[in-house]
């Protein structure tokens, strides 16, 4: 379209070119009954030409102006049409996301409700019956079996209580990450049923952001519930260090160890690995017969390490 405006505007003036030669006489005799211009016609037909020429270039312009204003137009509107689709992507990626997020926590709490409720109701089952079949027999060790039913219960309650309280969005519950590891490892040794002591150092330079807050707390919370479950350590040690664009979690134990190989399911390891590797950290763990080592890194965005 642009060069058919351009051709028949070029046509068209130099139609009118010809008809004002004929009627004017430039650049050659005069038309008949008309006298011919002074000056001679070569330098008024050399004006014409200037003339012809600017008027061709001008409306090339303006043709070259308006293909390209149509073609900044039409850009801007398919660069909107992508720019809103991948908008639609994008917030479908992450609904998609979130379903697999929720998914993932909700097999992490069913496994450990199996793993510690199933095996606490299970050993009060036992308790319980030995107790009833010792009653008459032998009723001071027939009371011993209640006994131990009693903190099992209590243990029962305890992991039930967790369970619920790990379906919360916020585990820190509004507290500092300090704070809430304090109260985790309260907790932990105030069981009455574990012995196990454990010690602390946690030196935070300044506030993570909130999802490292989460994964921390959820993987100290995880690992020492699986030294209390199934390490059978006396003492566990938690260091939580930080550099300008690192995180990093110690945890050691001295308990009788694993093979990190055979214990995908019951340990919790593959849980802990995904929300670390959800954060671009790395998870290592090293166990022997001498205790438990796992260390976690997790980087810093930059926008929170530069502040």
């Amino acid at each position: 379209m642009t060069g058919g405006a351009f051709v028949l505007f070029v046509s068209g003036l130099l139609w009118r070119l010809r008809s004002l030669r004929d009627v004017r006489g430039f650049g050659g005799a005069a038309a008949p009954g008309r006298p011919p211009l002074p000056g001679g016609s070569g330098r008024l037909s050399g004006i014409l030409v200037n003339l012809q020429l600017n008027f061709v270039v001008l409306f090339g312009l303006a043709l070259l102006l308006v293909v390209l204003l149509i073609n900044a137009l039409l850009t801007e509107r398919q660069s909107q049409q992508r720019l809103a689709q991948a908008n639609q992507e994008l917030r479908q990626s992450a609904k998609e996301i979130e379903s697999l997020a929720m998914d993932q926590e909700r097999s992490r709490i069913a496994r450990d409700i199996h793993d510690a409720l199933g095996h606490s109701l299970t050993a009060l089952n036992i308790q319980i019956e030995s107790a009833v079949k010792l009653w008459e027999k032998d009723p001071s060790r027939a009371q011993q079996f209640l006994i131990t039913a009693k903190h099992l219960g209590s243990q029962s309650l305890k992991d039930v209580r967790q369970s619920v309280a790990a379906l919360r969005q916020d585990p820190l519950a509004g507290k500092s990450l300090e704070a809430a590891i304090a109260d985790l490892l309260a907790d932990i040794q105030n069981n009455p049923v574990s012995s196990l002591s454990i010690t602390s150092s946690i030196e935070l330079k300044q506030a993570l952001p909130a999802q490292l807050n989460v994964i921390l707390y959820r993987v100290i919370q995880a690992a020492l519930t699986n030294v209390v479950r199934h390490a059978n350590a006396s003492h566990a040690h938690v260091q939580l260090t930080q550099s300008p664009a690192i995180a990093t979690l110690h945890i050691e134990d001295d308990g009788d160890g694993f093979d990190p190989e055979l214990a995908q399911t019951g340990f919790g390891l593959q849980s802990m690995r995904d929300r670390v590797e959800s954060a671009n950290g790395t998870f290592n763990l090293n166990s022997s017969r001498q205790g438990t080592r796992l260390q976690v890194s997790l980087p810093i965005p930059p926008t929170i390490s530069h502040s």
